[in-house]
């Protein structure tokens, strides 16, 4: 769910010439078991929202489409407050910087995000550059820089948008989990929003998680990207079976509220 940060203090960190983002006004949407206020939109050339689809998991929310419509660009719409006020709002005035956390198993290449205006002027800003046919499970946070996009300052509302830009016309497969969309009021360094101190490792028929937080998701993936389980941790040791499945390759994802954590396990 959507949880507003905001400290007073202000640390000026010489080296980096940057605000710390621990002192940051921050708004995290965190997708566990919740769209938190997101919906599903397709554009161009047909708009149904029956060409594309947001399912809610435990850990992320999954964007997939019709593959048979090529040329479609999936899109997740917020419906909530956009604009200076108080409350949990995105305040495009102060919040200059945004960051989306995703794990993309698809063909898309970019993704962008799509303002609105009071005005209803639609406008397309700063798109990013994201890795194509990643390992399921292992998320991938990208940043946006929005200080000099003055079509954000006065947005009203917001999409974000995924699509192919070469080549042309869209060719898509498989699907995109959204982990975690960000905006604050600095830049925010790479380790923010990862769960820190965290141990995992199999032995035997047990897989066995270690973290400083109790309360935590436990979600266990193959290779293909089917979730085999799902478990919720509420001491800081977790012993999970896995003799019923099969020796490979997979993937641990750990999620406490806004911080994640995920690594590769070899089961015997």
């Amino acid at each position: 769910m959507k949880k507003l940060l905001l400290k007073f203090s202000i640390l000026t960190i010489i080296a980096a010439g940057l605000i710390s983002s621990a002192n940051a006004q921050q708004v995290t949407f965190d997708f566990n078991n919740s769209l938190d206020d997101f919906v599903s939109v397709t554009t161009s050339p047909d708009p149904s929202p029956a060409d594309c689809d947001l399912t809610v998991g435990p850990a992320a929310v999954t964007m997939s489409w019709d593959n048979g419509v090529a040329t479609t660009q999936p899109r997740m719409n917020y419906t909530g407050t956009v604009g200076s006020g108080s409350g949990q709002t995105v305040d495009p005035t102060t919040m200059k910087f945004m960051r989306i956390v995703l794990n993309n198993t698809s063909t898309l290449t970019r993704v962008r995000l799509k303002v609105t205006d009071a005005g209803a002027n639609n406008n397309n800003i700063n798109a990013h550059t994201i890795s194509v046919n990643d390992t399921p499970g292992v998320f991938t946070a990208y940043d946006f820089d929005l200080t000099s996009e003055a079509a954000w300052t006065s947005a009203t509302s917001f999409g974000i948008q995924f699509r192919v830009i070469d080549p042309a016309p869209l060719s898509q497969t498989s699907n995109i989990a959204i982990d975690q969309i960000i905006f604050s009021s600095s830049l925010l360094s790479a380790e923010d929003n990862r769960l820190q101190g965290v141990n995992i490792f199999a032995t035997g028929d047990r897989l066995t998680v270690i973290s400083p937080v109790e309360q935590t998701e436990v979600n266990l993936y193959n290779l293909l990207g089917s979730r085999v389980k799902s478990i919720s941790k509420t001491n800081k040791r977790l012993e999970i079976p896995v003799s019923d499945l099969a020796a490979g390759v997979y993937v641990v994802k750990l999620k406490s509220k806004e911080k994640t954590f995920t690594q590769k396990v070899v089961i015997q």
